[in-house]
């Protein structure tokens, strides 16, 4: 499951992508790697990337 999550955030469908990793965090809320995508989706969402090569480019530390 967190494999189809995953993927789909690397094709860039962030709205499917984050549904998933939610229900993911309902079963497993201390996952880490589940938390960073959490918090790192929506602003994707509010502001999506000219170009999306499944990369996530950190603008802050």
């Amino acid at each position: 499951e967190f494999e189809a999550a995953r993927s789909l955030y690397e094709k860039g469908n962030f709205k499917k992508s984050l549904e998933k990793f939610k229900h993911l965090s309902k079963n497993y809320p201390d996952d880490a790697p589940t938390k960073m995508y959490l918090e790192r989706i929506p602003e994707l969402i509010k502001t999506p990337p000219e170009s999306w090569d499944g990369v996530y480019h950190a603008t802050s530390k």
